[in-house]
């Protein structure tokens, strides 16, 4: 199917944006600092746009894990969302990053991923930065509020938003 403008993730993946962007002449192979920067940006914008029910629910899993454990990693929202070695989680690092800027978590070292597909590669470990703010969030269902239904094509995850 064709990308068209309206349409909130276009066809593209996130390389075929920078490559895009290399034939236009917006990027210059990464010499321009913080070009990366961009175009991660631009990525993370539309996979919020198209997994919006998703990342939250991935925020919410992450949330509750932090709030019980007081650290986690993606492994541990992955499992906790019960998401198979072989699904599609691009959006997982749009869930995370929302979290952090909000102040709701911060970065706290680097684990060995648990998952055999990762080849024990290292992973970012969270922490929860303010519980006062991570409670709140939980209770006025932040993130939620906004999500769309999605058509009828039903939740990713079958059933109830976690």
């Amino acid at each position: 199917m064709a990308s068209t403008e309206s349409e909130p993730w276009p066809a593209a993946t996130g390389a075929a944006l920078i490559e895009h962007s290399a034939r236009d002449g917006s990027n210059d192979g990464g010499r321009v600092q913080g070009d990366g920067q961009r175009l991660k940006e631009q990525v993370l914008t539309a996979l919020q746009a198209r997994y919006r029910t998703e990342i939250a629910q991935a925020q919410r899993a992450m949330v509750r894990l932090l709030l019980e454990r007081g650290e986690c990693t993606i492994d541990d929202v992955r499992a906790a969302l019960d998401l198979s070695d072989t699904a599609r989680t691009k959006w997982l690092g749009a869930a995370v990053g929302e979290l952090q800027r909000a102040g709701i978590i911060r970065h706290a070292g680097y684990v060995a991923s648990s998952r055999a597909v990762a080849h024990a590669r290292p992973i970012s470990r969270w922490a929860l930065a303010d519980t006062s703010a991570a409670l709140s969030w939980l209770r006025d269902d932040a993130g939620l509020q906004a999500v769309p239904r999605d058509g009828g094509q039903g939740l990713l995850f079958g059933g109830a938003v976690p």
